[in-house]
């Protein structure tokens, strides 16, 4: 009955609009652009191409970025290495020539305080 169908048409959410068809040229620009908008893994998967393929073919190219990342860090590793062993010599030299001088100028305070104690008293005979 028509009342029936009011009803129902009212409680329900309004339906959106039909798309519009596409013809051959709109279908084949929509698949192209989706293409190449894709990462490589969809692309295969659009093209054909079995999922195992390009979950293999991934593992390669992370495997062979974990190699250069492994590599580079290797060579950073080596020279942080360089600089501790040339910084531990360096700070090891100039803390011996600290102690060293720390010596040196001890005993010349000493001779020069010597040399006041002197100088005040030849000072108080005159």
């Amino acid at each position: 009955p028509f009342w029936l169908q009011e009803r129902l048409s009212a409680t329900e959410a309004p339906r959106r609009p039909p798309l519009p068809k596409m013809g051959r040229p709109m279908r084949a620009l929509a698949l192209a652009s989706s293409l190449l908008l894709c990462p490589s893994p969809c692309a295969a998967a659009l093209a054909g191409g079995p999922p195992v393929a390009s979950v293999i073919e991934l593992l390669q190219e992370l495997s062979a970025k974990a190699k250069e990342e492994g590599k580079a860090e290797e060579v950073l590793y080596t020279k942080f290495e360089y600089w501790c062993k040339n910084s531990r010599k360096t700070l090891g030299k100039a803390i011996e020539e600290g102690k060293a001088n720390i010596e040196r100028l001890g005993s010349e305070i000493e001779s020069h305080t010597k040399n006041i104690e002197v100088l005040a008293a030849g000072i108080k005979e005159h």
